[in-house]
């Protein structure tokens, strides 16, 4: 491990971050891809959280917003979390902080409207597709139901 390599990890790091927010997860691996080796990488994730470059927490409630506004639920966004690297985020965290029961209901009924499908199992096949869970699923077409009655 060189003063030279950490140098150069941490500017690729820098503008990394300068163009979005990252997981710690996702940075590490792209770190990785670059050639750094793990105590490189400990050693420039560390220091970045340090100096509040990087912070999962902030960047896990502006993804669960986005997730949300895209019309998917909270299964999608647990497994983009895994693909993203962020599995040890995902034992620290209770997701409900982030997106919550009702975040997800109004989501699903906006999907429902959007999606105009008639037919109840089609339905709930999509929206299952679109990561929300059963129980969002049972009240959005519960409450989809008692409006058409």
């Amino acid at each position: 491990m060189s003063d030279e390599n950490i140098r150069k990890f941490t500017d690729y790091a820098y503008r990394l971050l300068a163009a979005r927010d990252l997981f710690s997860g996702d940075l590490a691996r792209r770190l990785r891809d670059k050639g750094a080796s793990e105590e490189e990488i400990d050693t420039i994730v560390n220091k970045l959280r340090d100096l509040k470059y990087l912070d999962d927490e902030r960047v896990l409630k502006n993804f669960a917003r986005e997730v949300a506004s895209r019309g998917k639920g909270i299964n999608y966004l647990r497994q983009k979390l895994y693909e993203k690297g962020c599995a040890d985020l995902l034992k620290s965290v209770d997701l409900s902080e982030f997106f919550s029961y009702e975040d997800e209901l109004k989501s699903a009924a906006e999907t429902i409207k959007k999606l105009a499908e008639n037919d109840p199992q089609k339905l709930q096949r999509k929206l299952a597709s679109r990561g929300f869970s059963y129980s969002a699923i049972s009240a959005a077409m519960g409450k989809i139901r008692n409006k058409n009655d």
